[in-house]
């Protein structure tokens, strides 16, 4: 049985000996160019450290800027306060979740609490937004 099997075995050896040289000289190369590849790549990048960040520092404008008239902080006391919003220089309110309210400047969100506040105000719903 064993005597079998090595016959068998030299006989697949000889059939396709010059395939499986191949095969294996190419999978080496295919090694060795990887292992090489690894060796030649810069030193590994500084692990990421993070630092804390003051929020105050981050969300208050500096002084002299003019891209509002309100500060940071009151647009985001506002933002709290609404559910809905809409531009000052249109005609349509948004729910704050709606795609079309996020293309509002900052500037130029007005923010109401509830719809019948935006349509007091001369408001109508945006019919893109539901």
């Amino acid at each position: 049985m064993l005597a079998d099997f090595l016959e068998k075995i030299k006989v697949l050896w000889a059939d396709w000996q010059r395939d499986i040289l191949v095969g294996l000289a190419v999978g080496l190369v295919a090694l060795g160019s990887f292992g090489l590849g690894r060796l030649t790549t810069p030193h590994p990048k500084p692990p990421v450290t993070l630092h804390e960040v003051d929020l105050q520092k981050l969300f208050v404008r500096e002084e002299g800027s003019t891209a509002s008239s309100q500060t940071a902080s009151q647009q985001l006391k506002t933002q709290a306060q609404g559910n809905f919003l809409a531009s000052r220089n249109g005609k349509r309110y948004y729910p704050k979740d709606c795609a079309s309210a996020n293309r509002i400047k900052p500037e130029n969100r007005i923010w109401f609490a509830t719809i019948a506040e935006a349509e007091q105000a001369g408001y109508t719903k945006a019919a893109n937004c539901p």
